[in-house]
């Protein structure tokens, strides 16, 4: 873990992996949302086609996953506990929200194409292939 010296905190370079790769997802599902669900991650502007690309061909959730590297990122740096019980808690409650209330929504939006799409929570090891032709909501 980090080393503490003082109040400052000398991050190693496996704390800081997790920040980097947030941050590349975060820009790389923004892009995949824009170019090819033809929307954004707001759900006042949702995308009109499912996401298949890019990360989404490898889990449903990438940006779960960068959630999850950061605040797993934060426990390395801070050498904490306590941000590794926080993180324990955000997966949780994401394995919660997720089935309860995104699914359902992206299952009312894209039916059949959505449940056909990648394992919830651990990625593929190979790239999705879309079987059909994603069609507009």
């Amino acid at each position: 873990m980090a080393e503490h010296s003082g109040s400052r905190v000398a991050p190693s370079g496996r704390s800081v992996l997790p920040a980097a790769w947030s941050s590349a997802d975060a820009v790389a599902t923004n892009i995949s949302f824009h170019t090819q669900g033809r929307g954004t991650l707001a759900p006042w502007i949702a995308p009109k086609r499912l996401v298949v690309q890019g990360l989404y061909r490898y889990t449903r959730n990438p940006m779960f996953w960068g959630a999850f590297s950061v605040v797993f990122g934060e426990a390395l740096i801070f050498n904490s506990r306590h941000l590794l019980y926080h993180f324990l808690l955000v997966v949780a409650m994401q394995m919660v929200h997720v089935p309860l209330n995104e699914e359902r929504w992206l299952r009312r939006g894209f039916g059949a194409e959505y449940d056909e799409h990648v394992p919830r929570w651990l990625p593929r090891r190979t790239p999705y292939e879309l079987r059909s032709k994603s069609k507009d909501i």
